[in-house]
């Protein structure tokens, strides 16, 4: 089954629009209003252009032959649309207008988060969880370790005086 890129650099791939192009000579993402950082964990597909075969690409990006985000947001495979950017699944607030896709995530949202109706929820992206657990003894097999960065974390917020904070030493 063969996928086609459906929305690079927060455009359709098929929007020719002078903004569209300027965001993509830019590697700009409209969804984090900065530049494409690949999705956080996804440095490993930039781009390095080369000179020899890649002319006409080293031109498009200003003469920028290194660290070239690929900008893929979306794909279509099917006849259905994998968002693969975790920048781009969670956007819920594009202005004025309220598409199927933010309606789509506020409900999964609802259904799923740990919050109530009209309650406010802090959502935190690339939380990197690093925890280890061992004994005093010298064998290895009883160290436990967890090492993880998550897309999202999405968690109810009530706030709290810092003396009611547990880590708090005053």
């Amino acid at each position: 089954m063969s996928s086609q890129i459906f929305e690079l650099f927060g455009y359709l791939a098929t929007d020719r629009s002078s903004e569209a192009t300027q965001n993509r000579r830019e590697c700009r993402c409209p969804f984090t209003n900065g530049e494409c950082d690949g999705g956080g964990n996804r440095y490993q597909s930039f781009l390095t252009l080369a000179p020899a075969k890649d002319r006409e690409l080293i031109e498009f990006f200003g003469g920028r032959t290194a660290n070239i985000p690929a900008g893929v947001c979306s794909l279509i495979t099917s006849d259905r649309i994998w968002i693969v950017c975790p920048r781009r699944l969670f956007v819920l607030d594009q202005g004025d207008k309220y598409t199927p896709h933010e309606a789509f995530c506020k409900n999964i949202l609802h259904r799923f988060a740990p919050t109530t109706l009209h309650q406010k929820a802090g959502v935190w992206s690339e939380v990197k969880i690093k925890y280890t657990e061992g004994s005093d003894e010298p064998d290895e097999d009883s160290e436990k370790s967890f090492d993880y960065t998550f897309d999202y974390i999405i968690c109810p917020t009530h706030p709290k005086p810092l003396a009611e904070s547990p880590n708090n030493k005053a």
